[in-house]
């Protein structure tokens, strides 16, 4: 177990403004960013008790990290060539020829591989025999991308006749990952659909009057508001008829900023875009030749009839002769200016937001909204005619069934679920081990990371962490034993349920704040005589359960301390093998529940209840 002491965080953020890195070791993400650098390298054999000073060659290593945290890929590039200067001079020069003949480009892309190569080699590589080239080649293929080999292998044969190896180095193709096309799920669909339609959030996000004076964002909230009405496809969005507006264009714009527009004047003119469409019956124009193909079906629910009246009266108001009804298609920039970071967030990291995810979203939540037993064809037929695909009498349409087979929008991905739990502060080793069952994947024991972040949040000294380890390893081992009886490995649907059980409240333990795995399951209390869920095994924790666990180490160590005898020794048994191993299991599955979530606010309230009673120690 590796354990981390505050002053080496401390020795860490001195050296971090000495050397003017953008590293802030007050921010729970660069200290994990921190931890899992030295995770990946072994520490560099250094023991983390000691101060920072002590380890050389640990820091050397982290004082370059820091200098290159958060740096663009240039300036990562120069500060490497820096270090092989200083370490390996005839390298760096070779490695600086190598970048002055490839050009900026590479200068910018090279970073990668020249930080495997300082950490990779230990003498200047021109001292290096082929067969040694071959084997830092080999190893550097299974860490590295295939455009960064193209660096590695195009430096080993730079330099003319003079180059460091006689070998052409050729390298297959990595396996390409498929862009994600599953829909949106819930959450993330509602944050748009909030965003886009929500008068509150307009004024938020100043919506109004950044489309009334820019074009390009009026297009953009209409094109994404489309996506909330109707499953059609971007070509049929640009079909829909155009509506005349009541007032010449600059005037309806300078109406509607100063909320002049009458609300019936807004809803008119959605009803006449809906109205229009249904006269034309027009067919989707990719599957237009095909028999059997149900017409376009725009619909605009009555209570967002005003909202996008006012959306389609901008984007209108920008139109010429001969454009289309609205231009599809935008860059995430664009969207994270217009409709802020939550949206953009919501959309995810990628170049463009995706409309056949929200199309698919769309279709999954008219299914779920309307089928009221599983197996029922209703919500399957509406989601068909609402993407109108090509289907026949009697048959239901082949391609809609892709799109409602991934259940991300109904509630049955891990994702899903993990967002629910999070959202109600869901805590405890057993829905780490569910969840990891309803994927498929092996348990995992504690790493070193989540150990070290565990001691890191809590505060404990390594002597008292000695004496409960065993305690916590045991209600791990006790969660996996529950979680074995009561579910199949293969039972991916009571897996899912009970999930959803959990993550909606719907599994409640006998204390407040906790819930039951084996209620989730659909089982009583095996512990009718019990009163409380604390140490039974089959609990699980909220928020509001640790602030309970926390006040319950309060007054336990109160007594401990100011009581002798039986009585003292019966409040440190309960602190050391019921609330201290519960208080850190909620701590240790964060990470593994939440790996990306900002969970500081649990961690200060169990670090701060424990530094507070805890001052000489058990």
């Amino acid at each position: 177990m590796r354990l981390m002491c505050e002053a080496f965080f401390a020795d860490v953020k001195t050296m971090a403004s000495e050397t003017g890195s953008l590293y802030n070791g007050s921010h729970v993400t660069d200290r994990d960013a921190l931890l899992c650098f030295l995770d990946s390298n072994g520490w560099f054999g250094m023991d983390p008790e000691k101060p920072l000073k002590e380890a050389v060659m640990a820091e050397g290593r982290i004082r370059l990290w820091l200098q290159a945290y958060k740096r663009t890929g240039e300036e990562k590039t120069g500060m490497l060539l820096g270090a092989f200067r200083e370490k390996y001079p005839d390298t760096a020069r070779r490695l600086s020829d190598f970048f002055a003949e490839r050009g900026k480009e590479s200068y910018a892309q090279g970073w990668k591989f020249l930080d495997f190569l300082l950490a990779g080699i230990e003498r200047e590589i021109a001292l290096y025999p082929e067969e040694d080239l071959r084997e830092l080649v080999e190893a550097a293929n299974r860490s590295l991308s295939l455009a960064d080999m193209k660096l590695l292998a195009a430096f080993l044969k730079s330099g003319g006749r003079k180059s460091l190896s006689s070998w052409e180095y050729e390298f297959k193709s990595r396996q390409i990952i498929k862009a994600d096309i599953s829909s949106y799920p819930l959450m993330d669909f509602s944050v748009m659909a909030y965003t886009i339609f929500n008068p509150e959030a307009w004024e938020k996000e100043k919506l109004v009057e950044k489309a009334a004076g820019n074009r390009r964002y009026a297009d953009l909230w209409l094109f994404m508001a489309l996506h909330f009405v109707s499953g059609i496809r971007t070509t049929d969005m640009k079909r829909l008829p155009v509506p005349a507006l009541p007032y010449p264009p600059d005037e309806m714009r300078q109406m509607i900023l100063e909320k002049k527009a009458e609300p019936a004047t807004l809803r008119g003119i959605a009803q006449e875009v809906q109205f229009r469409q249904e006269m034309l019956s027009r067919k989707p124009h990719k599957v237009r030749r095909h028999g059997m193909v149900a017409d376009i079906k725009f619909f605009i629910p009555e209570s967002l009839l005003e909202p996008m009246g006012l959306i389609i009266a901008l984007s209108v108001s920008f139109r010429e002769d001969g454009d289309p009804f609205v231009r599809t298609g935008c860059e995430l920039q664009d969207i994270h200016r217009f409709f802020g970071e939550r949206f953009a967030a919501a959309v995810g990291k990628r170049k463009r937001f995706s409309s056949r995810r929200a199309n698919k979203a769309y279709l999954q939540g008219i299914e779920w909204l309307a089928d009221d037993r599983p197996g029922r064809p209703k919500g399957y037929m509406m989601a068909a005619l609402a993407r109108s695909h090509k289907g026949g009498i009697g048959t239901l349409p082949e391609i809609t069934d892709v799109y409602l087979k991934d259940a991300n929008f109904t509630g049955y991905s891990p994702e899903f679920i993990l967002r629910e739990m999070f959202e109600r502060g869901i805590f405890g080793f057993i829905p780490a081990i569910l969840l990891e069952m309803y994927q498929g994947e092996a348990y995992r024991e504690l790493g070193v990371s989540g150990q070290t972040e565990l001691i890191r949040a809590v505060g404990l000294s390594a002597w008292q962490i000695e004496k409960i380890t065993s305690a916590v390893s045991a209600s791990f081992k006790k969660a996996e034993e529950v979680v074995e009886g009561l579910f199949r490995k293969g039972d991916r649907e009571i897996l899912a349920q009970s999930l959803q059980k959990i993550a909606a409240g719907a599994a409640p333990g006998k204390q407040e704040g906790m819930s039951c795995v084996r209620a989730a399951a659909g089982y009583p209390c095996d512990r009718a005589a019990r009163s409380c869920c604390i140490g039974c095994g089959c609990e699980i924790y909220t928020k509001s359960a640790t602030h309970l666990l926390v006040r319950e180490y309060v007054r336990l160590n109160g007594e401990r301390l100011s009581k002798t005898g039986a009585e003292a020794e019966k409040s440190r048994m309960i602190l050391e093998h019921t609330v201290v191993p519960s208080i850190l299991q909620v701590i240790s599955s964060i990470p593994e529940l939440y790996p990306e979530a900002d969970m500081e606010m649990i961690r200060d309230m169990v670090e701060g209840g424990i530094r507070d009673a805890d001052r000489i120690g058990y």
